[in-house]
């Protein structure tokens, strides 16, 4: 294949003797370059070489294209290269061949480095070290090559698009010729100004507490802009905040006292329907109790009927493709609360449905892939392996207890018992929420014992009496407002505890 001409002096630029307009501020030897791609794409097949010599201020060099990639000769100096712009003529007898040693249909790969297209995304690689006697690469302004040249109009990101819509037509005094002349590019666009530091897009958003609209007398004077949201009623909207508050992680829960009937199924299941609540659901109450739990007599039962015992002996089954929805074969789901209930079966002894370590392990790396929070309604045993490994996945522990001596001592015990133990339970016991609940109005008043828990336990709340939570079917629409304020509040302690 013949051999084409190219020659870049100042400004200037011509193409097989024929002129290419170089627009104002651009580079002359990226148009250069990009003249060249044109007419060999135009002329060339696919997988087929062009070979182009090159003269520009330092010498004389080969380009060979080859389906866009552009492939750059060692530069060897000239003795003379005036009229070369306007001739395209070799001013050097040697040719290319001579210049590059190899032949042209096999460049070297010692005397070639790849350029890549021009109008591809990818950074150009360095050039190859050159020899002592070549000439210093310089920008294209001082008569630089046209390698170090393009490489600088790239870091630049200098205009290299192709050429758009058709090719204009030849310059008058070229008409006669027949090779096509190649338009040069638009001109460039001038370079962009940095962004402004605003935007108009809020990038993040906090909820504000908005207390609900005041009732009664004081309700009509707040229309009128007298009053206002009291700091009972904005401190109630702070609380819906915190429990509303979604993790970058699941989070469980243990409730726990040795005592029974101190309250911890009720206060798993209000809590579970808080957060599911104002959360937006994914939370589970893990009935950990082996000896006739309670959860699942006091909850909504799924026809299926399935227990934690179906659980562990589909754990085999399970390859880890399993969706949120593979749940509900074994979940009890609360319509209204919207959380739901992995049940125990409490019509067998504990013995018979104990979990080692590493099946306990195995449910909650399960259920932690598809629920936000585990709130573990316990059972009475300290020491079964259910239980110790319970505190192993909880990050917040919640006591709560009846008002009765024995109670209040069972809750004690616990935490005394955590706290000598050490390491994640003395956490947990430093870190707990306390929950005194009124079960009868024959025993003393929460307000009356919960004092005497000051400074066993970060916060210790109080719960008023209410007939809904002695119910066999505990939901939270049935309690009293108070009750719903005063468990309201416990969640948010307990939030306000959690860590991201």
């Amino acid at each position: 294949m013949a051999s084409h001409h190219l020659t870049v002096f100042g400004n200037e630029v011509a193409l097989d003797g024929r002129s290419i307009d170089v627009p104002a501020g651009a580079n002359p030897h990226t148009i250069a370059v990009r003249a060249a791609k044109e007419m060999a794409s135009a002329e060339s097949k696919p997988g087929e070489s062009v070979h182009i010599e090159v003269r520009n201020d330092q010498g004389v060099f080969p380009l060979v294209i080859t389906d866009g990639e552009v492939s750059a000769g060692r530069v060897e100096p000239t003795a003379s290269d005036a009229g070369s712009a306007d001739t395209g003529e070799p001013a050097n007898s040697r040719g290319i061949e001579s210049a590059t040693e190899p032949s042209r249909a096999e460049p070297a790969a010692s005397t070639m480095q790849s350029l890549h297209s021009a109008e591809g995304a990818s950074t150009p690689r360095a050039p190859e070290p050159a020899d002592d006697d070549a000439p210093a690469a310089t920008g294209w302004k001082d008569g630089g090559d046209i390698v170090t040249s393009l490489r600088s109009a790239w870091a630049a990101n200098a205009e290299v698009r192709p050429l758009p819509g058709p090719q204009p037509a030849a310059k008058a005094s070229d008409v006669s010729q027949a090779t096509p002349v190649f338009a040069p590019p638009e001109p460039r666009a001038p370079e962009a100004h940095q962004p402004f530091e605003h935007t108009f897009i809020e990038k993040h958003r906090t909820e504000t507490p908005t207390p609900a609209p005041v009732g009664g007398f004081a309700g009509v004077l707040a229309q009128f802009g007298i009053g206002g949201p009291s700091q009972a009623q904005q401190a109630e909207e702070a609380d819906k905040i915190a429990v509303a508050k979604v993790w970058t992680r699941p989070k469980g829960i243990a409730v726990a006292n040795g005592k029974g009937g101190s309250g911890k199924t009720p206060t798993s299941l209000y809590l579970a329907a808080m957060f599911a609540r104002l959360g937006g659901g994914m939370v589970l109450v893990d009935d950990n109790n082996t000896f006739r739990g309670a959860a699942g007599w006091q909850t909504e039962n799924a026809a299926h009927g399935a227990t934690k015992e179906d659980l562990i002996a589909a754990l085999p089954t399970f390859d880890g493709s399993e969706r949120a929805a593979d749940m509900a074969r074994f979940t009890h789901h609360q319509t209204t609360d919207r959380y739901d209930v992995l049940q125990s079966r409490p019509q067998k002894l504990a013995r018979d449905q104990a979990l080692d370590d590493a099946e306990f392990d195995a449910i909650q790396e399960l259920l932690r892939r598809f629920y936000r929070v585990v709130v573990f309604d316990s059972g009475n045993d300290e020491s079964a392996p259910n239980w110790l490994r319970m505190i192993h996945h909880s990050d917040a522990l919640v006591v709560p207890t009846a008002t009765t001596p024995k109670h209040c001592e069972s809750a004690k015990l616990l935490l005394e018992a955590l706290t000598a133990a050490g390491g994640h339970g003395a956490e947990l016991a430093r870190n707990a929420v306390i929950v005194v609940s009124h079960a009868s109005t024959n025993d003393p008043a929460p307000e009356q014992v919960a004092p005497r828990f000051e400074g066993m336990a970060r916060e210790v709340l109080t719960i008023p009496h209410d007939p809904a939570m002695a119910r066999e079917w505990l939901r939270w629409d049935d309690l009293a407002p108070r009750t719903q304020r005063a468990w309201l509040a416990v969640g948010a302690a307990i939030a306000r505890g959690l860590e991201d």
